[in-house]
């Protein structure tokens, strides 16, 4: 059986969705005769690289062609460079993007047979997913959608307030589900959230989960040997690596952690508090903001395999979520910390994936802006280090959940033996 897979970036030491959806391909392509098919750059200063850690994958690679001169000119008008995107849905670049994906499918079916088609986006962008709708090829495809979208679609805190714009790109979002044989979802909180706004999806969504990293393909991965970890030996390190998001707070968590070391001469020497990824504008400074001795803030992304390599010298590892009602995301570091194996400190709502994967008693979850409640997980979690030095997540569940051999099953059963 052969699969063509519609990706938007390969970016993996960039975007987060690059790791997820190389991790999917791997493991897929393991079983069936695979090819990927994605744009050459996504912007000039993020140029999208080969997939070289793919190699049992063929992989096409297409040019991105630039605004035409009216297009052009009509960006340097103020009063009207803005009515394209209300006419649309869409920026003149981004659907310039789709007509790019569109004579980039339909060159690559007219070279090659495929059984089956999956689309791959990335952060708020779904453009393989318009291209292929319009495109409607015949061929049984899976829409793979990682995010809620559009932006008024988010829960709250994330979520943006409804206009023309984003009505327009859910009427049309509605459309590529309608004819997508299949939807795929990380999370069950995911397939839930959406299946209010796009009922179709009831009928047709999966759960595909972000899989565990397959060592296969972190070898061939580049490893900077002079990045050096930042985490100190043998002592008490608590570590929440990745992006920190506007409405993902760490202040709670940073208070929580200073009272929790300042109460005790022992954690001062011992416990360290490390928070290492980008920032976003909500955030900026947060390393100048919050100054601890116990506490290091590193505003840098660090390449993907470099990171999982910190994780493992974690003592527990953090998971920080928005304060919310519910959230529905399964981040993607999710399945990296149960690959690290070490203990997690989910801070999250109750009505969250996370939250259901881990499991009603699980000790170390709290919400992420209860001072009070972190302060008791962080006790909670250095007492029993001290008791079990070495303290591990150890559960077999979440791996075989999260393992290859399942993501083959679940391809199985939902797609495969599945008709619609």
């Amino acid at each position: 059986m052969n699969i063509l897979f519609l990706v938007e970036s390969f970016n993996i030491n960039r975007h987060s969705s690059a790791i997820g959806r190389s991790k999917i391909i791997h493991y897929l392509s393991s079983a069936y005769d695979s090819t990927v098919l994605y744009p050459d750059k996504l912007n000039p200063a993020s140029p999208n690289p080969r997939p070289e850690w793919l190699p049992q994958v063929r992989a096409v690679r297409f040019p991105v062609s630039e605004l035409s001169g009216p297009e052009k000119l009509l960006k340097k008008i103020p009063k009207l460079r803005a009515l394209p995107t209300y006419l649309t849905g869409f920026s003149p670049e981004f659907n310039r993007l789709v007509k790019d994906w569109k004579k980039a499918i339909s060159q690559e079916l007219e070279k090659h047979p495929y059984d089956y088609i999956i689309t791959l986006g990335t952060g708020m962008s779904f453009a393989p997913h318009f291209a292929l709708a319009e495109l409607n090829p015949g061929i049984p495809w899976i829409a793979n959608i990682h995010d809620p979208y559009p932006a008024h679609y988010y829960p709250p805190p994330y979520q943006k307030k409804s206009d023309p714009v984003y009505r327009k790109q859910a009427e049309k979002f509605g459309r590529v589900l309608e004819k997508a044989r299949h939807a795929s979802l990380p999370s069950l909180r995911l397939k839930e959230w959406l299946s209010a706004f796009y009922p179709v999806l009831n009928d047709k969504a999966f759960v595909w989960p972000h899989p565990l990293p397959p060592d296969e393909m972190l070898a061939l991965l580049p490893y900077d040997q002079n990045l050096e970890s930042p985490l100190e030996p043998d002592a008490f390190n608590l570590l929440h690596a990745g992006s920190l998001l506007g409405p993902r707070n760490p202040e709670a968590l940073i208070r929580a952690f200073a009272r929790f070391v300042d109460a005790d001469p022992e954690r001062r020497e011992k416990a360290r508090l490390y928070i290492i990824g980008k920032v976003t504008k909500e955030h900026r400074g947060i390393e100048q903001k919050y100054k601890h001795p116990n506490i290091h803030i590193i505003v840098q992304r660090y390449p993907y395999r470099n990171t999982l390599e910190i994780l493992k010298q974690a003592s527990t590892l953090i998971l920080l979520e928005a304060a919310a009602p519910v959230s529905p995301f399964l981040p993607g570091k999710f399945a990296d910390y149960v690959y690290a194996d070490k203990p997690i400190l989910a801070l999250t709502p109750p009505t969250s994936e996370t939250a259901r994967l881990l499991g009603e008693d699980y000790p170390y979850r709290t919400e992420t802006d209860n001072i009070k409640g972190i302060l008791e997980k962080l006790e909670q979690l250095w007492e029993n280090r001290k008791k079990t030095p070495g303290l591990r997540l150890n559960r077999p569940d979440l791996k075989e959940y999260l393992s290859g051999e399942n993501i083959l099953r679940i391809f199985e059963k939902e797609v495969l033996n599945r008709r619609l």
